[in-house]
């Protein structure tokens, strides 16, 4: 397994390195002037923003020419911050009815003063922020050389951010409906991997078209594989703060490792998730993602498939060394 090789490379020492790496970094202005935006209205640390710009620098595609690495970096990071706005909605704003109904209606291009219908002054602050960055992600992706020729996928793309915190907000209120294949359906579109391919394709001038849809079917592999490094990241800790909205939880009910009555007792469910060894599971399916990926890397002659290889399990390395800290 490719993935045991990662874990047992993860020293102590080699941890406490990546981790002091990753705050060393200073985000652009640019960017950190709109990290403080959402300080204004969220919660998270400032560790997430530079482990977020660190990750997506190791996943882009190799047919982006240096020349425009920052410009796509800008859209891509800007994608992030808009993620992490929808997703702090059902995470940390639980309740907030009329904030998440306004914040579904921004990708139909309701008028400004429709979207921020019966929110209270907090609220119009949160969704005119996620308005904003909307606005500023089409904004910047218009000046991409091939921004027509994606325009629509790319439309449609970053939309799924808002699918997936419709079907969030579901999970929240009926926990039991949730299942493993809606999980990877749905929540793999938190993780941005195929929006920010398409970020990528409209700066890669020579990028092949007839390839679009093998590298489509990629991308879906490699948000998978994303995700479950995520849900590894993070699963401990959102049971904690009473968030059973992952896989890990999700397997365990549908599997009767925890019961109803569990629900309250955080601490016996994460003991039982870890005496099931669920973890293991999750491993199973990111190695059976890697090698479905590296079956087509011979297919590509514009895309180099090796690279990417390489970007997913370095991302994967980034979820297990931050484990806890995002």
């Amino acid at each position: 397994m490719i993935i045991e090789k990662i874990l047992k490379q993860l020293t102590p020492e080699r941890i406490k390195k990546e981790i002091e790496a990753i705050q060393k970094i200073k985000l652009p202005p640019e960017l950190q002037k709109w990290v403080a935006e959402y300080e204004k209205v969220g919660e998270r640390n400032g560790f997430l923003w530079k482990w977020l710009y660190e990750a997506g620098q190791s996943t882009t595609l190799s047919s982006v020419p240096r020349l425009y690495f920052n410009k796509v970096y800008k859209i891509k990071f800007l994608i992030f911050i808009l993620d992490v706005l929808l997703d702090d909605i059902t995470d940390k704003r639980v309740g907030s009815e009329n904030l998440l109904n306004s914040s579904l209606r921004i990708p139909l291009a309701f008028k400004k003063t429709q979207i921020f219908e019966n929110l209270k002054s907090e609220e119009k602050r949160y969704c005119n922020l996620i308005l904003r960055i909307w606005n500023l992600i089409i904004t910047s992706a218009k000046k991409a050389p091939r921004y027509q020729e994606f325009k629509e996928i790319f439309l449609f793309d970053l939309s799924q951010l808002f699918n997936a915190l419709a079907f969030s907000n579901i999970i929240k209120k009926q926990l039991f409906i949730a299942n493993e294949l809606e999980f990877f359906m749905y929540f793999s579109h938190h993780m941005t991997t195929i929006v920010c391919f398409t970020a990528d394709l409209m700066y890669s001038p020579k990028f092949n078209i007839k390839e679009l849809g093998l590298l489509r079917k990629i991308a879906w592999d490699s948000q998978k594989t994303a995700r479950i490094g995520n849900w590894i990241s993070t699963w401990e800790r959102e049971i904690r703060e009473n968030d059973f909205s992952n896989w890990m939880s999700v397997y365990a009910i549908n599997s009767s490792i925890i019961t109803a009555g569990f629900i309250k007792n955080n601490e016996k469910i994460i003991q039982k998730i870890k005496k099931a060894k669920i973890e293991k599971i999750l491993f199973n399916e990111w190695d059976g993602y890697y090698f479905k990926i590296y079956k087509y890397r011979k297919l590509f002659k514009t895309i180099n498939i090796t690279k990417l290889l390489l970007g997913i399990k370095n991302f994967l390395t980034l979820n297990l060394i931050a484990k806890g800290k995002i």
